[in-house]
């Protein structure tokens, strides 16, 4: 499994120039009969073709066998802090607990990108996020929920603290302590996979690598200014003039220009554009002042008018977008580039590259 770093990077590579409308993978666009994949260098020198975001993932017996170390070894510590403990099952043989309600949508953006952007355009304004999502998984599902309610309040604080650490704790210490390093939680989770998986948390153990991540930064700044991508980006910028969206600064224009449009239409960069929610339990003028009683604040809605006039925009500056990047061939372009610069950072930075490799592969298996 692939760590956040290692999804942050490999996306810097894959979408450098090809955004949201021809994907992150392959020069050209799938047929509905191929998965789409991320096929540079690096990925194959690190092991991460065909991973991406959505694929069912795959487990390893390893994997398995580690999960069930750790549950035994909480089984005990929790045993012997005088709680029940019922083993979690492993991740890898759970169902799916999230339905995601934009499957369809997705999939069309992979087979038919135009027809994704003459429906949904980049799908900025066009997808209301966050209040379609299915829930197929219930707290209940937990195998120790129902035990931990049978607990008093002050046994379930007991049950977290044993479990999981005394987090409180922590934070008033280091408020105390500032900056100067302050103990580990602890808590038999804590313990168990740092006894299976070894110790050492995975975003400090990162630093070690802070020179290949700023080298691997630079690389992606190489591509996107290599002389023959500015090429390609005066000839889209040229095409989407044509078209009627002159002034566009770079090849993430139309997204910005969309982007820009939403955020003027939603009051999120003018304070003028958002309403103050009264703090619950404060009557109006109550309070130091009136500023305390209105914070925070929530956008206001756009006027329904407004916004689909906006809509019917991202869509027309999406499709010229595609058209513009499919005549001049801006993905097999930056493909071009990417792989001669990959190649290139892979035999400067191969050792750098191979331990990073395997603390990586380490980090993922600790889930």
């Amino acid at each position: 499994m692939m760590n956040a770093r290692g999804w942050r990077l490999l996306s810097a590579a894959a979408c450098a120039v090809a955004l949201f409308l021809t994907g992150c993978g392959d020069d050209s666009p799938t047929n509905g009969n191929e998965e789409p994949e991320y096929d540079g260098p690096i990925a194959e020198f690190m092991g991460w073709e065909n991973s991406g975001v959505g694929e069912e993932q795959e487990f390893t017996e390893e994997e398995r066998q580690q999960h069930y170390q750790v549950q035994d070894l909480i089984v005990t510590c929790m045993s012997e802090a005088g709680f029940e403990y019922t083993p979690e099952p492993f991740y890898g043989d759970r169902e799916d607990a999230f339905e995601d309600p934009y499957a369809e949508v997705w999939q069309l953006q992979e087979e038919d990108p135009e027809a994704f952007a003459q429906e949904y355009g980049y799908g900025f304004t066009t997808l209301d996020f966050g209040e379609e999502v299915v829930e197929t998984s219930d707290p209940a599902d937990d195998p120790n929920f129902a035990y931990r309610e049978s607990l008093s309040t002050a046994a379930q604080e007991e049950y977290d603290i044993a479990l999981y650490g005394d987090f409180e704790a922590i934070e008033e210490q280091a408020g105390e302590e500032g900056e100067v390093e302050v103990a580990e939680p602890g808590g038999c989770s804590n313990d168990a996979y740092e006894q299976v998986y070894g110790g050492g948390d995975g975003e400090a153990s990162e630093e070690q690598f802070s020179e290949l991540f700023e080298e691997w930064d630079a690389l992606y700044q190489r591509i996107e200014n290599d002389p023959r991508m500015d090429t390609a980006t005066q000839a889209w910028l040229g095409c989407m003039t044509d078209a009627g969206y002159a002034d566009l600064e770079d090849i993430y224009g139309g997204q910005n220009e969309v982007s820009e449009r939403q955020s003027e239409l939603y009051g999120w960069d003018d304070e003028e554009g958002l309403l103050p929610v009264p703090i619950e339990g404060e009557a109006e003028g109550e309070g130091e002042s009136a500023e305390a009683t209105a914070a925070p604040t929530e956008p206001v809605e756009p006027e329904p008018a407004a916004l689909e006039e906006l809509r019917q925009f991202e869509r027309d500056i999406a499709v010229a977008d595609y058209t513009c990047r499919q005549e001049h061939d801006i993905d097999g372009v930056e493909r071009d580039v990417r792989y001669e610069h990959e190649e290139q950072f892979i035999e400067a930075n191969r050792e750098q590259l191979e331990a990073y490799r395997d603390w990586s592969n380490e980090q993922g298996t600790r889930g």
